[in-house]
This record gives structure tokens, C-alpha cells and sequence, in this order.
């Protein structure tokens, strides 16, 4: 399987507009801190992208096909970030495809030592990946559950 990642800052029209549909699902919306956005908000969040190294987002594609979206915020090239993750509301099976380009480009990219994500404690499947892959809970309150692991995890 090819896989190939496009920073949202490159997207076209069409793609801008797959990843807002997505983003807005009911199935993906209900596990964002932001429950929806606009179009406006959209557009105007991804050309500031094309400013902000603290953060990248990707569309990822499997054989041309799109299949999820992956991000870095907080990025401390070198030294740390956060991720996050999700794949197309329409297709299942690429969470784990997705988890490991996201731990390739934290690692191998961006070199970090140290990545970081968060969950709702509702988001069970996401839980279950983050563990799968060797990220450790680092705290949990009454919201959230708090994820970590270094690169010597791989």
C-alpha cells in the first residue's frame, strides 16, 4: 500500500472541502473539542498553516484513495508534540495505518523524543489504538485521558 501525505496548506478546493465534511461528521465532531465548524473558520484555519510551524496537518492518501487525516501541534522539532487522528467517517480499518505514519513522521520527520495525544474518555477505540502502539496514560480526569510515549517505544 502507497501511502502518501499532503499538507493541508497544498489542498485543493475539492480536498479543503472532503476534509471539512469529515471533520464535521457526526462520528468525527463528536470526539473534537470543537464540536463544528464553519466554512469560514475552515479556510481561514488552513491558510494559517501556511505561517505556523508550530503545526502540520495532513490528508493522508492510501493508493490515491484519501483516507484520514493526521496532525502535529505544539511542535518543538527535535524535543516534542501532540497528535491527532482521524480517519474518513466512510471507511473503517486504517485507524493502525494511520497511527504508523503518524509515529514514522513524529519520529523520523519531525524527530521527536517525545509524543503526546489526548482522548475522550468515551473514545474507546482511540484509547485502544494509542495503547496498542506503546503510548503510556499519563493522567485522566473527569473529560479526558492524557497519552504518552518516547521514540524509544518503536
Amino acid at each position: 500500500m502507497q501511502l502518501k501525505l499532503k499538507n493541508f496548506a497544498q489542498l485543493n478546493v475539492k480536498e479543503g472541502a472532503l476534509v471539512l465534511e469529515w471533520r464535521n461528521h457526526a462520528s468525527v465532531a463528536a470526539f473534537m473539542k470543537q464540536k463544528n465548524i464553519t466554512k469560514t473558520e475552515h479556510l481561514n484555519f488552513m491558510e494559517s498553516l501556511k505561517h505556523d510551524t508550530s503545526k502540520e496537518y495532513f490528508l493522508v492518501f492510501a493508493n490515491a484513495i484519501p483516507i484520514g487525516v493526521i496532525d502535529f501541534i505544539e511542535i518543538v522539532r527535535g524535543f516534542s508534540c501532540e497528535f491527532g487522528i482521524y480517519q474518513s467517517p466512510f471507511l473503517k480499518g486504517y485507524g493502525e495505518i494511520l497511527m504508523q505514519k503518524v509515529l514514522d513522521y513524529a519520529f523520523n520527520v519531525l524527530k521527536v523524543k517525545e509524543l503526546r495525544a489526548c482522548a475522550f474518555n468515551a473514545n474507546t477505540k482511540a484509547i485502544d489504538l494509542y495503547l496498542r502502539f506503546g503510548f503510556e496514560i499519563t493522567k485522566r480526569d473527569a473529560r479526558m485521558c492524557y497519552f504518552n510515549r518516547g521514540d524509544e517505544a518503536k
